[in-house]
């Protein structure tokens, strides 16, 4: 099952963590409202996650991403760009902590740091994107570099 809640608030977020929700692997919560707290709950009620989208996501932080890292021990996407209180320091963290992840849009994909270690995490079977990857995969053609 797959699910996009692009934008805004999550009204019925209660609802959703009062709740397993086994069959949801992929989910998108660009743009959205969402706390650690929040992100930590869902996780642990979707722990069944292979792909979770946060990109743009004001309020998350370190300590958000590695609950869901955590708790979802199945996760191979998870794509942070452009949330600003996430480190760049998180996806070393998350390329081995979580095995299963083959592709990681970082915070910061063009980051001295990240350039850096691109080829080692590549090296442990992990993909981190660069910028040009990022809009490459979402536009394709129609984004002229």
């Amino acid at each position: 099952m797959e699910l996009d809640c692009i934008g805004g608030d999550l009204p019925q977020f209660q609802f959703w963590v009062n709740f397993e929700v086994p069959t949801l692997f992929v989910l998108n919560l660009s743009s959205c409202s969402i706390s650690d707290e929040e992100l930590s709950l869902l996780s642990k009620s979707c722990y069944n996650l292979k792909e979770l989208t946060l990109d743009f996501c004001d309020e998350i932080t370190d300590n958000g991403v590695k609950q869901v890292v955590k708790n979802c021990k199945q996760l191979r996407r998870i794509n942070l760009m452009c949330c600003p209180k996430v480190t760049c320091d998180v996806v070393a963290w998350m390329v081995f902590a979580r095995p299963s992840l083959r592709k990681i849009v970082p915070p910061y994909p063009d980051s001295s740091d990240i350039v850096r270690q691109r080829d080692f995490f590549l090296h442990h079977g992990c993909f981190v994107l660069r910028d040009e990857d990022y809009y490459h995969e979402n536009w394709g053609d129609h984004f002229d570099y």
